[in-house]
């Protein structure tokens, strides 16, 4: 499985151009390792392709109860068909030494001479004769010379697929694209979310010298992580949380769930603009049939307080008697402000399904947080992206 997911990875990666993000230059590996970073180094974009499709397909041979497999694969067909730069028409549908005998079948057949004269005897133009007449004699060489030097291992590495219709599924995928585009769109009644999975809240508290009050801000957490557990009127989701602060000896269960999912979320970030399955898919799956949903939430507040720097116009008002106690108070009197940033990840589909940031010129009071609180959670349930 973990074959599978690194050579799933590595092809999402080539084909998006950030190979060099998940491959080490050869020049830096020592020991036993070197003739393994050196293949994968010098691996072209067709090759990966081809070596994890073929291995993807071979593991959902060997555990056909493992739907794990089955996904990889079918979304590295998808993979192929739209986003890898190979002509995958050119794999051919069988073995090479049956391909290569019926290549000569096929050379005896052909009366390479008589074309050639066939050619020479037409009104065609001279050079359009030359032209055709070495395009005969290529043909003529090629089909006497079936030599696997010929042709790169990739055309045969998936005779067995192409010969039960990969070409016509990788066909089928591309034409349907724009289609499933326009679907995908499209905003659906059945993407309302009944429960959803708070993780660990963010609580930041930072005093007029930008530095965070740590004391302050775990207080803060605490009244950030019961606002989003309380019940709201009219809000027909629910909230399950996941808090560090909760944790204790006896809730290992959660200990290591907050572990997984952080460990997901890191790696749906690190994918950035790249669509694919997570290497922790299978282990979301665990907690998804646990909670009994498959939508988590990150969120967090981040306070800050600051005053007004003096300027020019400061410096006239304070040149008047009566400007004065006014250029003071501007000076002296604190403003509040907070961000709030809240996304959500759909463990099924690995992919973000919604994103809010908030800048709220005003002081993070209780009720105005939970006022924001109540926002997102709303949206969410009613499947707002």
């Amino acid at each position: 499985l973990c074959k599978v997911k690194a050579l799933y990875g590595l092809a999402k990666y080539k084909n998006a151009n950030r190979y060099s993000e998940v491959v080490e230059k050869p020049k830096n590996i020592e020991g036993e390792s070197f003739p393994l970073h050196l293949f994968l180094y010098d691996l072209g974009g067709t090759e990966i392709n081809v070596i994890a499709l073929r291995h993807a397909y071979d593991m959902t041979l060997k555990y056909p109860k493992d739907a794990i497999f089955k996904l990889y694969f079918e979304d590295l067909k998808k993979e192929i068909a739209l986003h890898s730069r190979f002509d995958y028409k050119s794999l051919k549908d069988k073995p090479y030494d049956l391909y290569a005998e019926t290549m000569e079948k096929k050379g005896l057949e052909f009366n390479i001479e008589d074309s050639i004269d066939r050619v020479e005897a037409s009104d065609l133009s001279k050079y359009q004769k030359i032209r055709i007449k070495k395009e005969l004699r290529a043909i003529e060489e090629s089909m006497n010379d079936t030599s696997k030097a010929n042709y790169a291992f990739y055309e045969f590495a998936l005779y067995d697929l192409v010969e039960a219709g990969l070409i016509a599924d990788l066909d089928k995928i591309k034409s349907n694209a724009t289609a499933a585009a326009d679907e995908s769109s499209k905003e659906k009644e059945d993407e309302r979310v009944a429960k959803i999975v708070v993780i660990d809240p963010i609580y930041r508290d930072y005093n007029l010298k930008n530095k965070q009050n740590l004391e302050k801000s775990e207080n803060k957490k605490i009244r950030l992580s019961n606002a989003y557990t309380q019940p709201y009127r009219n809000l027909n989701l629910e909230v399950e949380m996941i808090d560090s602060k909760d944790l204790s000896k006896d809730n290992v269960d959660k200990y290591n769930d907050l572990g997984l999912v952080f460990q997901w979320l890191i790696e749906v970030l690190d994918h950035d603009n790249i669509d694919m399955i997570t290497s922790t898919h299978d282990q979301m799956d665990g907690l998804t049939n646990r909670y009994g949903t498959d939508e988590f939430l990150f969120t967090g507040i981040y306070a800050f307080k600051e005053r007004n720097e003096a300027n020019f116009n400061h410096l006239l008002w304070a040149m008047t008697v009566y400007g004065l106690p006014f250029v003071l108070v501007d000076l002296l009197i604190i403003h509040n402000y907070f961000d709030m940033v809240s996304f959500s990840i759909n463990a099924t589909t690995d992919h973000t399904n919604f994103v809010e940031v908030n800048e709220v010129n005003l002081k993070a009071s209780s009720k105005i947080i939970d006022v924001y609180i109540y926002d997102v959670l709303n949206q969410i349930n009613k499947g707002v992206k």
